[in-house]
């Protein structure tokens, strides 16, 4: 019985590590699952708050994060859903994505589609 979503929604957010490189120092970066939207959290020393910033949408839906041994951000994405009558064993396999600045990716490397 809730309102229908509008445009910008959101349903859970995905903790996926603090990143420290391409210009971001301490940017705690976040993924949303339903939405593919990944947010750089950061404190602005001039301005003395927390600032929220939509950093990229993707078509991921993001399970968890963590760090490679270089100290970049990994994300989890699993596409999954959990209806009744499809089970969790039909779900798709999951992808770990590396989070590097958008001028340091490998040549040849595969990356995630973004939504405009």
């Amino acid at each position: 019985g809730a309102a229908e979503l509008e445009d910008g929604w959101g349903c859970s957010a995905q903790g996926l590590g603090v990143a420290n490189y391409g210009g971001m120092e301490g940017v705690y970066l976040v993924g949303d699952w339903c939405s593919g939207r990944v947010f750089g959290l950061g404190w602005d020393d001039q301005g003395g708050s927390w600032q929220l910033q939509e950093l990229v949408q993707t078509d991921l839906q993001f399970t968890a994060g963590g760090y490679d041994e270089d100290g970049n951000v990994l994300a989890v994405n699993c596409n999954c859903f959990y209806i009744g009558e499809q089970g969790p064993l039909t779900n798709p396999p999951g992808a770990l994505w590396r989070v590097v600045p958008e001028d340091q990716v490998p040549q040849g490397a595969e990356v995630a589609r973004t939504v405009q």
